[in-house]
């Protein structure tokens, strides 16, 4: 204890020099600390670069698999509805809009043409395939006339990229015996 001076300037200079230590060793951990957090949020932002620059080159059909659209009768009594089968298959959960647009020939040449559509939203779809009857919402031609569903799926992914699948149903004939 000899080496120690009993000086009251001495002891808070030696005090002072033990506090500007401590303050420098909170100062490098502090900057190493935020460094860590700027290194972290570049790495952040860099993957999600990446995983979107990946999501908007998937094909759709990594998604969704949109197999047919099949009428469930061949014949459709004038004024009464048409049902369908939709078969699709979803890979990952997505919101999708379902658009179905009725194309029908009157016979009167002009072939084919647009007729009505019909609209549909879902949200958060699970991951599964499905076999789904549904009746076409929309008007239908009054006369005799041989029609199809141009079938169109608008997907969201979860990163926010659009994409879509378009499918065409059998022909059907809607009639009055």
């Amino acid at each position: 204890m000899r080496f120690i001076k009993k000086d009251p300037l001495y002891i808070v200079g030696i005090i002072f020099l033990c506090l500007l230590t401590m303050q420098q060793t909170y100062t490098l951990i502090w900057n190493y600390e935020e460094r860590q957090r700027e290194q972290l949020k570049i790495y952040e932002a860099n993957r999600i670069e990446i995983l979107n620059e990946f999501d908007k080159n998937r094909d759709v059909t990594s998604y969704l698999v949109y197999y047919s659209i099949t009428p469930t009768q061949e014949n459709f009594f004038i004024e009464r509805e048409v049902t369908l089968i939709s078969d699709s298959e979803i890979f990952e959960p997505i919101d999708a809009t379902w658009f179905d647009i009725l194309r029908c020939d009157i016979f009167d040449g002009n072939w084919y043409r647009y007729w009505s559509d019909y609209e549909t939203k879902s949200y958060s779809l699970d991951v599964k395939r499905t076999q789904k009857p549904w009746r076409y919402g929309w008007d239908l031609p009054k006369q005799y006339a041989e029609c199809y569903i141009d079938g169109i799926v608008k997907i969201t992914t979860q990163l926010g990229n659009k994409k879509s699948l378009a499918v065409e149903s059998n022909k059907f004939t809607i009639w009055a015996p």
